[in-house]
């Protein structure tokens, strides 16, 4: 009667090659289908016996370069010897009360399932398919979106090793007691073992399409996007950008740019960008929904009843009122409001009290390009710093406009001190004998204001005035 191979032979059909026990050859057994679930016990002591002897002689090309490189030798035995479970968590929602949860890259994330690896032919199965997956891919690196929603926990004692897999890019992170000790790609062929342990992938799709696609969609299409496309993309736009903050800035990002490309055409989109303002707790996907209100103009009327409900918030008060009076401006609901924008954010009026704003926008204001180095004999220098070029902006509603972007760099950073250390441009505004000189260093994000000659705050400033203040200086070089 012929031996059973069992795993040994189960796992030589997964990845394609012939195996048997030193002994003597014998018929190899075709594995199961993708389809069918793996059994995460053995079915017999002989089986289990068996197969722990052929695990501990090595897993299918864990010996490759390219898997070596990203499961160090240490790593490779943690997953091969220790305590083993596959776990399934979603990335698009919060936990709840009554679920558990995994810690990846520091947020809380529910468990779907949880599979414990216990029968040395299933793992050996599980391993070697992912393996063979890295080795067959290559030391090749693919840019992607790395949502992973699978996660292999292997622990003995206080010591713990995790393999981070994202099947929409097929990317995986490997790290140790918490410390990320290797990453690869790896094919779309390991994806059967995994789904025979914990089911299909959850993969967040639309239309027929996952994020991974819709972005890919989106990039290449750049500012030209099919008109019959747009009944599918003023909705993807808000999936894009998710539906709960837990997907990430990334898919923020390219789906709020997405509806802003639009523009009218995103008109449907509002009234889900209207609720995720009353539902979500994230600030900075709040903050990023009222620049898209923004940019949308008269679309984003149905949403001035949230962008309202937000202008008295500690956080994003300043932004939803610009927002507000932009909207209403737009729509014809109300004139146009003289106030600077910005001019009253608590992190604005802390750098600026409205004193040195008065100087800035009523004053005469100089806009220079400025060098960082040793100020020549005869030179003209601005705060230490040599002027290459001047202009004026005797317009008070360019200064108002400019000085709105200013405001709104220092509203949307971090409240942390950054000095100007490479400072490019430099803006004066003198009135009355005061003199207020903002230098501006977009290399750094940093920004300094001068009074009177006196360092008054160094703070961190996005860039939103850079393009204003290219404008200014078509031709100058920054050869900084």
């Amino acid at each position: 009667m012929p031996r059973r191979l069992g795993l040994v032979g189960a796992a030589a059909a997964v990845i394609g090659c012939a195996a048997a026990p030193p002994d003597r050859a014998a018929p190899v057994t075709a594995a199961p289908p993708a389809s069918a679930p793996i059994s995460t016990t053995s079915t017999t002591a002989a089986a289990t016996s068996a197969s722990a002897g052929a695990l501990s002689s090595g897993i299918p090309y864990a010996s490759h370069p390219d898997v070596q490189k990203a499961f160090k030798p240490g790593t490779q035995a943690a997953l091969r010897d220790w305590s083993l479970e596959l776990v399934l968590f979603e990335q698009d929602r919060r936990v709840l009360a009554d679920e558990r949860s995994v810690l990846v890259h520091g947020r809380a994330l529910p468990v779907v399932q949880a599979v414990p690896i216990d029968a040395p032919d299933v793992r050996r199965r599980l391993l070697g398919a992912l393996y063979e997956a890295v080795a067959a891919h290559g030391q090749r690196s693919v840019t992607g979106c790395f949502e992973p929603h699978h996660l292999l926990i292997a622990t003995e004692g206080r010591h713990r090793v995790e393999v981070l897999v994202c099947l929409m890019c097929h990317k995986l992170e490997v790290s140790r007691d918490g410390t990320a000790v290797g990453y690869t790609n790896f094919t779309a062929t390991a994806r059967p073992a995994f789904e025979a342990l914990v089911g299909p992938t959850r993969t967040r799709a639309f239309e027929g399409r996952t994020l991974f696609e819709w972005r890919a969609r989106l990039e290449e299409a750049g500012d030209v996007l099919a008109r019959d496309e747009v009944a599918t993309v003023e909705t993807a736009g808000v999936l894009l950008m998710g539906r709960a903050a837990g997907w990430g800035e990334l898919w923020a990002d390219l789906g709020l740019s997405t509806l802003e490309k639009l523009g009218a055409a995103a008109a449907p989109a509002v009234p889900e960008l209207a609720r995720l303002l009353d539902s979500e707790r994230e600030v900075w996907l709040r903050r990023e929904i009222l620049k898209t209100l923004a940019a949308l103009g008269p679309a984003s009327a149905p949403a001035l009843p949230a962008v309202e409900r937000l202008t008295e918030d500690e956080a994003l008060g300043a932004r939803a009122r610009v927002v507000r009076d932009q909207v209403r401006a737009a729509s014809g609901l109300a004139p146009a409001s003289t106030a600077v924008p910005f001019a009253d954010a608590a992190r604005v009026l802390a750098v600026l009290p409205p004193d040195l704003q008065e100087v800035l926008v009523e004053g005469t204001l100089e806009v220079s390009v400025v060098q960082s180095r040793a100020v020549a004999a005869g030179e003209r220098a601005i705060a230490g710093h040599p002027v290459v070029r001047s202009v004026t902006v005797p317009d008070r509603e360019a200064r108002a406009s400019l000085l709105a972007q200013v405001y709104e760099g220092l509203e949307d950073a971090f409240p942390h001190p950054r000095d100007a250390r490479a400072p490019f441009y430099a803006v004066v505004g003198q009135r009355a004998g005061r003199r207020i000189v903002l230098l501006l260093d977009d290399y750094v994000d940093g920004l300094e204001v001068h009074v009177d000659g006196v360092r008054t705050a160094r703070v961190q400033l996005r860039d939103t005035a850079r393009r204003t203040l290219e404008g200014l200086f078509p031709d100058e070089e920054d050869d900084r």
